[in-house]
């Protein structure tokens, strides 16, 4: 399954947060999926600066 993810949840899986439902953490830890991330994503985190070269996949 593809997965496209947004910015609170990329920071709640990176961080280990136990905000993150244990079934969205599960579906990004499954090989199975591809996890994809905008690259509005990392621009909206840094004030636009981009934090990531290639920010189309995380894993």
């Amino acid at each position: 399954m593809k997965l496209l993810i947004d910015t609170h949840v990329l920071i709640w899986y990176l961080a280990d947060d136990p905000k993150l439902p244990s079934t969205i953490r599960d579906l990004i830890i499954d090989p199975q999926n591809q996890i994809f991330v905008s690259a509005a994503t990392a621009i909206s985190r840094t004030g636009g600066t981009p934090i990531l070269r290639d920010t189309s996949v995380i894993g």
